[in-house]
Parts: C-alpha cells; sequence; structure tokens
C-alpha cells in the first residue's frame, strides 16, 4: 500500500466514488480521458488542482495545509494529532475530490498539490536536518525568546546581515540548532520545533464550523411583502425601460454597450440609479427582451411584446431563471450591454449565497455576518464585491425581502422550473387605472399603473419618485416629448382630464397649451438639414446662437437656414437651446407620428450568458464517462505482445467461431501507420474482409479490416492469464 500510486487509488474506487469526483471535478471530463492513468495524470495537473482547491470550505483548507506538514504516507492519527479530532468528515471530502489518496492508515497528497500549498504550509518552516534538543528552550536567552515567538507565529524565516558575526539571540539559537541557515543571508525556524512551540497544533483557532449569519428575527409574513412590493416595482421598471427605448433608442458606443449619456438620460427618465437601470438594461438583453439593430440602437424586440401578455409571475420567472445562471457582473462603472462583463464564479457566489440564505430563514441579514460565513465556506472563490451586487440584485428582483429570503424565492430557487406555480400572481397588486393630480405639476399614481396609462403618462410626465406610490412631474420638456410623438395639446389634455381623479389645473393647462403653440414653429429638413420658420427674428436668432455653430449654421434666406449636420443632430441640439422643432418630411409633412418600434430578433445566442452546465447532465457525463474508463482499462491491461500473431487466414477462422458463440474477444490492430492499439470487441458479421463488430471503449458499431488484425484471443483466455 505504501508504494501505492494515485492511479492505483482511481483503480480501486468505486464506481460511485469516481462519479462522485468526475461531478465534483468536470473539468476531468472534458476531453474524456483514454484511461485510468490518463485521469490521474490530468486530475494532479496545476491547472485541475487549482480548481479543486476552489470547492474547499476554509477547514477543509486547513486539513489539508496541516497534512502538507506530515511525512507519507501519514495517517489519520497522525493528522488529528496536530489538528483537531474533528477531521474525519473533512478527510472523506479530500479524497472524494481525490487530493488525498490511499487509506486512512496511509494517506498521501499528489505533488504538484504540495507545490500549490507551498514550502511553508501553515507558516511553518523547512524540516530539519538536526534534532534539537527541546529542553534546552527554558535556558533560552530573552533574546531568544523574541526571535522565536515571532518565527512561531508570523513567519518562520528571518534575514541576518552578517551571518558570521550574527546577533546574541540568533547566535544562541544557531548554536544549539534551534535554527537552521538556508543560505547567506536568511535563517528558518525548523517544522518540527515550530509545531512544539505552538503546542503541538498547527493552527491558533479551529475554525471547523461556518459562522452563522447575524440578523434580527423577521416574520415571512412582512419578509414577503417587501418581497412582492419589490417584484411589482421590479416589473414595472423593465417594461418603463423598454417602452423608453422603443420611443427613444439609446444608441451603442464604439467600444461596446451603452454609452453615459444616453444612461443618464435614461436613469433620469425613469428614476432610478445608475446601477440599477444598468442592472435592469442588462438583465432585458439577457433575456432578448431587448435587442440591438443593425445602426446600434438598443430597441425592445418581439419577445417583448409576447412577454407582456403574460401574468407578472410568467414574466418574473423568465427574467429571473435567466439572471441565476448568469455569469455577466454588473458592478460599479460597468457598462451594460457590453462584452467585458463575464466573471468567472460569479454563478459559484450566487449559489453560495444562496444557500446561506436558505439556511437562516427569517433573518434579516447582517451583511458583516453573511460575508464572513460565505469567506468560510468558499474562501478561495469568495468575492466580497459579487456578493454585495448580488444582494442588491436579490432585493430589486424580490428573491429577498427587507434583506430575508421571500417565499417567492424559496419556491423559485427550490423547484427551478418554469412550471412552478410560486405564489406571485396571487399576492401581486392589482393595476390601477387612474392617477391624481396635483396643482404643483405634478401626478401620483397611488398603485402600479395600467400598462397602456403608464405607457402613455411616462410619454408627457418624468418620474419624480417611487415608494408605494409614483410620483409624476410635468414640465415643458415632458409635454414636448409627447408632442415630438405624435400628441397634440388637445390629446393631451382630454387623456389627463379622463384619467386624473381631480381636475386638471389650470396652469397645467396652460403649460400644455403653451407648449402645442410653440411646437413645430420650427421645421427642420434635408440639406443636410434645413430650418424654416416665418419668425424672422428667431430665426436670426438662432443663427447667431454660439452654441449651435458646430452645425454648420448659414443663413440663406430671412426664414430659412441649412446646416452642414445631419437632421437628427440638428432636432437634438435645438432641443437642448429649448427651442421646440419638428421634423419635417420632403413633401413638407411634419414627422412626429409615434412607432411602436420592435427588433426582430436573430436567435443564435440565446444561451450566450449561461455559465454552468445543469447538475443532471454533469452525472449522465460521469456516468457514461466511469463506464468507458472501466472498458478501456480492461483494453489496454493486456499487452500487445501476449495476444497471439495469426495469419489472416487463422484469424478469419477464429473471429468467425466467435461470431457464432457470441463471445467477446481482444484483438490487435494496426492503424494505417502501423501502430498497433488493443481492442475489445464483439464480433457481429464478417463480409469481404471487414468485420463489423461492437467496440466496448466507445460503445458503437465499428468495422476492421481483417488484414491489419494481428493477433485474436478470447477475453475470458485473458483475463485468465
Amino acid at each position: 500500500m505504501g508504494n501505492q500510486t494515485f492511479a492505483d487509488d482511481l483503480r480501486e474506487r468505486s464506481d460511485q466514488s469516481l462519479k462522485s469526483m468526475l461531478e465534483f471535478r468536470p473539468d476531468l471530463l472534458t476531453p474524456l480521458p483514454a484511461d485510468i492513468t490518463s485521469l490521474a495524470i490530468r486530475a494532479t495537473s496545476t491547472h485541475s488542482l487549482i480548481r479543486a482547491l476552489d470547492l474547499l470550505t476554509n477547514w477543509e483548507l486547513d486539513v489539508l495545509t496541516a497534512a502538507a506538514t506530515l511525512d507519507e504516507p501519514f495517517n489519520i492519527k497522525e493528522l488529528e494529532k496536530i489538528i483537531d479530532k474533528s477531521i474525519s468528515p473533512a478527510v472523506k471530502k479530500l479524497h472524494e475530490l481525490g487530493l488525498f489518496y490511499g487509506d486512512n492508515s496511509q494517506l498521501k497528497i499528489p505533488n504538484n498539490l504540495r507545490i500549490l500549498i507551498g514550502e511553508d504550509p501553515a507558516g511553518l518552516g523547512p524540516k530539519a536536518t538536526i534534532k534539537a534538543d527541546l529542553d534546552l528552550l527554558a535556558t533560552a536567552p530573552k533574546e531568544a525568546k523574541l526571535i522565536l515567538e515571532h518565527l512561531t507565529w508570523e513567519t518562520p524565516r528571518g534575514q541576518v546581515s552578517n551571518m558570521k558575526s550574527p546577533p546574541t539571540g540568533v547566535s544562541w539559537l544557531l548554536d544549539n540548532d534551534f535554527l537552521t541557515i538556508l543560505d547567506s543571508h536568511t535563517v528558518a525556524l525548523p517544522r518540527e520545533i515550530g509545531i512544539y512551540l505552538r503546542g503541538g497544533k498547527i493552527f491558533r483557532d479551529i475554525r471547523n464550523t461556518p459562522p452563522e449569519i447575524a440578523g434580527n428575527k423577521i416574520l415571512q409574513s412582512n419578509i414577503d411583502t417587501g418581497a412582492i412590493a419589490n417584484i411589482s416595482d421590479f416589473l414595472r421598471w423593465c417594461e418603463e425601460l423598454a417602452q423608453y427605448w422603443a420611443n427613444d433608442p439609446a444608441n451603442i458606443i464604439k467600444t461596446g454597450g451603452i454609452g453615459v449619456r444616453d444612461l443618464k438620460r435614461t436613469c433620469e427618465h425613469l428614476g432610478l440609479a445608475e446601477n440599477l437601470t444598468s442592472f435592469l438594461a442588462d438583465l432585458l438583453f439577457q433575456t432578448e427582451l431587448i435587442g440591438i439593430d443593425g445602426n446600434g440602437e438598443v430597441l425592445p424586440t418581439q419577445n417583448y411584446d409576447l412577454w407582456l401578455k403574460q401574468d407578472p409571475e410568467a414574466k418574473w420567472l423568465a427574467i429571473a431563471q435567466i439572471w441565476l445562471n448568469s455569469s455577466r457582473y454588473l458592478g460599479e462603472n460597468l457598462t451594460p450591454l457590453s462584452n467585458d462583463l463575464e466573471r468567472a464564479n460569479l454563478v459559484a457566489n450566487k449559489k453560495l449565497l444562496i444557500e446561506s440564505l436558505i439556511d437562516s430563514p427569517e433573518i434579516e441579514t447582517e451583511v458583516e455576518s453573511l460575508l464572513k460565513r460565505l469567506e468560510w465556506k468558499a474562501p478561495r472563490r469568495f468575492n466580497s464585491n459579487y456578493i454585495q451586487q448580488i444582494l442588491r440584485e436579490t432585493e430589486w428582483l424580490g428573491i429577498t425581502g427587507r434583506g430575508g429570503l421571500s417565499s417567492y424565492g424559496i419556491n423559485f430557487l427550490d423547484g427551478n422550473k418554469a412550471s412552478l406555480e410560486i405564489g406571485i400572481n396571487k399576492a401581486f397588486p392589482k393595476n390601477i387605472d387612474y392617477i391624481l393630480i396635483q396643482s404643483d405639476y405634478t401626478a401620483i399614481a397611488p398603485g402600479p399603473l395600467e400598462y397602456e396609462i403608464a405607457d402613455q403618462i411616462e410619454l408627457i410626465a418624468d418620474i419624480e419618485g417611487r415608494g408605494s406610490a409614483t410620483v409624476f412631474r410635468f414640465t415643458a420638456k415632458s409635454i414636448r416629448r409627447g408632442l415630438d410623438h405624435g400628441m397634440h395639446g388637445a390629446d393631451i389634455l382630454e387623456f389627463l382630464k379622463k384619467t386624473s381623479k381631480t381636475q386638471v389645473p389650470q396652469p397645467l393647462e396652460y403649460l400644455i397649451q403653451d407648449c402645442a403653440k410653440k411646437h413645430g414653429k420650427l421645421k427642420v429638413g434635408h440639406a443636410c438639414a434645413f430650418l424654416r420658420n416665418d419668425d424672422e427674428n428667431i430665426v436670426t436668432e438662432i443663427a447667431n446662437n454660439k452654441k449651435i455653430e458646430d452645425l454648420g449654421v448659414r443663413k440663406i434666406a430671412d426664414t430659412v437656414l441649412i446646416f452642414e449636420a445631419e437632421i437628427e443632430e440638428v432636432l437634438e441640439v435645438l432641443r437642448q437651446e429649448n427651442y421646440f422643432p419638428v421634423a419635417e418630411g420632403k413633401n413638407g409633412v411634419l414627422i412626429s407620428a409615434p412607432i411602436s418600434r420592435r427588433l426582430k430578433l436573430k436567435r443564435n445566442n440565446s444561451n450566450k450568458f449561461r455559465e454552468n452546465q445543469s447538475s443532471n447532465s454533469q452525472k449522465d457525463l460521469a456516468e457514461v464517462a466511469i463506464k468507458a474508463l472501466r472498458v478501456r482499462e480492461k483494453v489496454t491491461s493486456v499487452p500487445t505482445f501476449d495476444l497471439p500473431k495469426n495469419s489472416a487466414q487463422s484469424t478469419l477462422n477464429l473471429l468467425q467461431s466467435h461470431i457464432e458463440d457470441n463471445s467477446t474477444v481482444a484483438i490487435g490492430y494496426a492503424d494505417s501507420n502501423g501502430h498497433v492499439s488493443n481492442r475489445l470487441i464483439d464480433p457481429i458479421s464478417i463480409k469481404q474482409g471487414i468485420l463489423t463488430a461492437k467496440d466496448h471503449a466507445t460503445g458503437k458499431i465499428e468495422t476492421f479490416r481483417i488484414p491489419r488484425i494481428t493477433g485474436v484471443v478470447q477475453y475470458d483466455d485473458v483475463e485468465s492469464a
């Protein structure tokens, strides 16, 4: 057993044990190893070991680190002595992952893993070359004791400027073999002495259980109340964002993603923070509710119209499912819809967070304690920035409410099926069909509005505040936006009078009428663009405005200006200068009719942002791999030279007899380069010098040319040999 290799250990493992390792370490499956030896080589490669270490808890890493301080082979009793008696579950996990091999009486660690752990595991120095008399430590001078205290817990190595004339404390330690000289300026505390000075234990503190999550106790009903409000807001934000970009599309910049200017404009319109707007935009893009057209404009897709017709629960599930498996990170100063948002371990951090929230029901989670717990559970994968962003996202989505995991989140995460009823429809607030207009140019919606009403009101008013009620503010700019999209002043007034349960204040009527009166007086057309207006004074004022010089303006008549800039840019700049232009077509007709634009989606990357494969597919792949590995082990266990050399005719006769007996045979088969490999097959038929047989290695029906078969033997004979 002492000379057992890692490959030997894998061969002796049960199928269930191998399956468990392959499920935990899916990188070992791609491509499928040729045999157990190849699997062992891949499992002990540096790259694969790094990924395996990422799966360990803080305690399991401590046990592994402690094992690296022992000589091989070591036993579980030796390991318990230097760390703690509670290590059995951790040792089992480490063996299951292939980070330990052998049995509990003779355990080993792969060599590459020792390199990854480092030459000073747990801050302990190299092994002693000379045995020191530990009793002398009681007589050590004060200077030596201070040095030992530092080297015991801080760092095992120290620098000496002059090794020929070291300080008193260092000199005493060297003379009594309590320090080892590594080079002309470096000394180290031997590992055995370091463990002795630590009281025989590797670590100062034992952390074999995860920290508890702190937080105030909160009723599940209160969590759910907050969560359903979050879900209602979230769905409304999605609709508002998509509809706003249908009317006023955002644009993708050359470097990728939505530009800062468009993002800020959208934030101002929705009344949302930039990080929340970015999250909404990118998630809608992943869900294919918005997309990018050939001109770089971001528009709702045809999927959006189908999504709108669904009930709230179906809407929410369609987006939450994508979020759960998305590896795109929308932290600070990151551009939504850009191509550089993929982050390794983001999905793993989501799962870590969700598992901890499920384990701590009805708690208003204290973030600091949550971070400490997650850092213990996965110290190598844990990322504090990721976790804090994920916490924000779960709250926005309504997976959590008031910091606790909601019933809707629990049902969704437990089932993770689109058909699962999670209770959103029953709890969802009913939409209302009215607003309350105030005397200060604002209107209040005391609940979620019907889609058609929300669409109209958002066109002519800006969202100023959110909460249990939404506050809209009417301004000249917002009224002009409605006019730009084909509404008339009379239409706006009629809509407000019909929708509001309070009277429309006279100042608001005057504002609407004044904007409508000015709207369209300026007419912009193609020159690249031209402007005409009957009022010569306004034309002169615009021509002399220094802020529009970059448009290449030139006055060609008392009432006409022409521009070198395109019509869209002229319209935008004039509106920024508080003019009220409209576009004019080539036939003189105003271009202000609303167009509900939709992007026809190309379905070629619907799973682009999914990071992980389903657990079921991993299990199936592991089972197939184990069967193939077992078969290949059988084949490769028979050396080619053990197979008898047969002539073509005798080979033909032997194969024919095995076809009649339905027996399994081992053959030597030469490829086109003359290389002979062993194959385990079930012969089926022979026709025109071609053998048809089932190849055990692939599980498929294959063909073999008779002249290339170098030898044939029944497999039972091979096993007995």
